[in-house]
């Protein structure tokens, strides 16, 4: 038993309309050009993004060798093993 949707129907009605509509859509989606300057702020955000999250990652990990140092530093503890 096949279930189809409204949306589904309304799709292949759209598909199916004629020969020439069709051409139509395929032509000008081969036709559009590449525009460089949004490539360019794709690459930038992704860029930006990608390098906050690795900065983040970097400032955590920092701050947890800063804490190991400043407890080696307090005694509170000791890389050195007790021989009880």
């Amino acid at each position: 038993m096949k279930i189809t949707t409204l949306a589904s129907i309304q799709f292949w009605k759209f598909l199916y309309k004629g020969d020439m509509e069709a051409h139509k859509i395929g032509s000008q989606v081969a036709r559009a050009e590449p525009s460089i300057n949004k490539e360019i702020c794709y690459g930038l955000t992704v860029g930006l993004i990608a390098g906050g999250l690795w900065k983040m990652h970097q400032w955590n990990y920092q701050k947890r060798t800063r804490e190991v140092y400043d407890l080696l530093d307090k005694g509170v503890i000791s890389v050195v093993v007790d021989e009880d």
